[in-house]
């Protein structure tokens, strides 16, 4: 690990939890890691109110999420400014942004399993036997459990290679599980939005049959785009760490930041801040009794 990245304008300060390279590949860039810390602090709040306010508690995880975000970004801007070289921060914000997302997957998973309960009560089991085989219980616990199981890898994947990256030792043979995990999320994930876009058309196609069911449909309609929409932005994002864990620490997408910006930052902060748009507890939020009640108002 002695070959790696020096920053030619910030000399190793040599303490005792310095690295003798910038284990980023690069110096991070402080203004938009700050951007970054500061958009998803404010993120937390919103979502944070809004789950009360909804009383939507699955919600509670976006709002790990987010918190997982904010302290990851701001150790690289503590990176950017006091110490690029410091193996404790790179430690620290590898293992936040790199599992926060699976949060936001799992509460999306139970915004699924909502849909197919209100799907249920309206319409019947058609609907969900047809387009997914699944019960709505089923349906949660089949893809919880396949998050639960990547979680675990992920977490102890980053895990290992910042224990490896700490004792500047390789983490290349740690690595695998971390790509694991991501290959196990990845293929988990389309699977998931293969059931979530064939439940939306199914229910689409009886809203065009039905004029009350059209009525019904409408708003939940935009809310299901929405959230098909940030699952695609967290595949894209998962997809990229897949790309970038293989390639290894030092490869080419973890050394150069703009990929990590463009490919990591951008879509799950999108994806954030449109289930902050069109948060699901709007429709499914406050009781379970209320799956009914709002939906036949």
């Amino acid at each position: 690990m002695h070959h790696g990245y020096i920053d030619p304008n910030f000399p190793n300060p040599n303490g005792p939890e310095d690295a003798t390279i910038v284990i980023y590949g690069y110096t991070p860039s402080f203004g938009a890691n700050l951007a970054a810390t500061i958009l998803y602090a404010l993120f937390l709040v919103v979502h944070f109110w809004q789950m009360i306010k909804y009383r939507y508690w699955s919600f509670s995880l976006v709002c790990l999420a987010c918190l997982a975000e904010t302290l990851g970004f701001a150790l690289r801007c503590l990176s950017s400014r006091l110490d690029p070289y410091r193996i404790s921060f790179f430690v620290g914000n590898y293992f936040l942004v790199t599992c926060a997302p699976v949060f936001i997957s799992a509460s999306i998973y139970v915004f699924v399993s909502n849909l197919s309960t209100w799907t249920n009560a309206h319409y019947g089991n058609e609907p969900v036997s047809l387009a997914l085989r699944f019960t709505p219980k089923s349906l949660l616990w089949t893809f919880v459990g396949l998050d639960i199981v990547c979680t675990v890898l992920q977490i102890t994947g980053a895990g290992l290679i910042g224990a490896k990256t700490s004792k500047q030792q390789d983490p290349a043979i740690v690595n695998r599980i971390l790509i694991a995990g991501l290959a196990a999320q990845s293929i988990s994930f389309i699977l998931f939005l293969t059931v979530l876009i064939l439940l939306v058309i199914k229910l689409s196609g009886i809203a065009r049959r039905n004029s009350h069911a059209k009525i019904l449909w409408r708003e939940r309609r935009i809310t299901c785009l929405a959230v098909i929409v940030a699952s695609v932005l967290v595949l894209v994002r998962t997809v990229f760490r897949l790309v970038e864990s293989a390639q290894g620490v030092f490869g080419f997408l973890s050394s150069h930041e703009h990929f990590f910006i463009a490919l990591e930052m951008t879509p799950i902060l999108a994806a954030v801040a449109l289930l902050i748009l069109k948060h699901p507890g709007r429709i499914f939020g406050r009781s379970k009794t209320m799956i009914k009640d709002r939906g036949s108002a």
